[in-house]
């Protein structure tokens, strides 16, 4: 939840603020993720995947009034209830894979929105690349690199979008260890400058992180935590650094994975809310599946 103050009692008490111009929706899902949401395994495990991801979250951008006619301290939600869906889908060639995803938000009332407004999100291309083959299958380590652009379609007067486009450059890292996984995600975001009202979000140093353990057989329990923070300095109390942290319990059925999650922003930042939770519905086809019958083999010469 990030508190952005209003300076004057009469801005406050005489006009409504509008919504502030910038990016509050907090990290998108990572179509290929298994046990988490938000890092992915190094290795291109499919040939063909798609993900759904239905969320809701509160207070991802709240105003505090300064001096205000409700009194010093007094808040207004500028994103209140943001209702998310995320449809992604990717297909591997080999240690690559290319993808695509866009969000879909439905906003809720807030202090500074009427609410039921419906608008598509930044629509993103991405790639990932297997550098070093599959943790624990072709060695200790799985390192590879995640880049992304994203081409914004006006969600930014809502408060959920880039105001031009973006990109990020991450370098993965995975390891695993009987039914333990662990991955981390570290990169650099670019985006055109956004400044509102004295809030600036601009480029930005990218992380992530999480854990796994596989409980029963193809169900995981897991937890993972982000932080976004300027470049120059992530981890200041600036308003435009945001920490979240997630729990996440995954259930998988063949070739099809359901996933729950719930997290809550750590602290105030833009995009980090008072709580968020979700339900994912990921389809993954196997390279296998989809190769060709191998021909059949000529019949053995009969011997006379």
């Amino acid at each position: 939840m990030s508190a952005l103050w209003l300076l004057t009692a009469s801005a406050w008490a005489q006009t409504v603020p509008s919504v502030p111009a910038v990016d509050a929706a907090g990290p998108a899902p990572v179509v290929d993720a298994v046990g988490l949401g938000l890092v992915p395994p190094v290795a291109v495990d499919d040939a063909l995947v798609v993900r759904a991801d239905l969320g809701v979250a509160r207070d991802l951008l709240v105003w505090q009034a300064e001096d205000g006619v409700d009194g010093p301290g007094a808040e207004a939600a500028a994103v209140g209830t943001a209702w998310r869906l995320d449809l992604a889908a990717a297909a591997g060639f080999g240690p690559l894979r290319l993808g695509t995803a866009l969000p879909l938000f439905v906003v809720g009332r807030g202090d500074l929105a009427e609410g039921g407004a419906a608008v598509a999100g930044d629509l993103r291309v991405e790639g990932k690349l297997d550098l070093l083959g599959a943790a624990g299958v072709d060695g200790p380590i799985g390192v590879g690199v995640l880049a992304g652009a994203e081409l914004p379609l006006g969600a930014v007067a809502h408060g959920l979008g880039e105001a031009g486009p973006a990109g990020d450059a991450a370098l993965l890292v995975d390891g695993e260890g009987g039914p333990l996984w662990a991955g981390v995600r570290g990169g650099v975001r670019f985006r055109k400058q956004a400044a509102d009202r004295g809030l600036v979000l601009d480029e930005a140093l990218c992380l992530a992180g999480g854990l796994t353990v596989e409980v029963l057989d193809v169900t995981w329990l897991g937890g993972e935590v982000a932080h976004e923070g300027p470049l120059g300095s992530p981890f200041s109390a600036d308003p435009a650094a945001a920490t979240e942290l997630r729990g996440l319990v995954t259930r998988g059925f063949g070739a099809v994975r359901v996933q729950a999650m719930g997290g809550a922003g750590l602290g105030e930042g833009v995009g980090a809310p008072a709580w968020r939770a979700g339900l994912a519905l990921t389809y993954g086809q196997p390279a296998a599946a989809l190769a060709p019958p191998a021909p059949p083999e000529p019949p053995a010469a009969s011997e006379e």
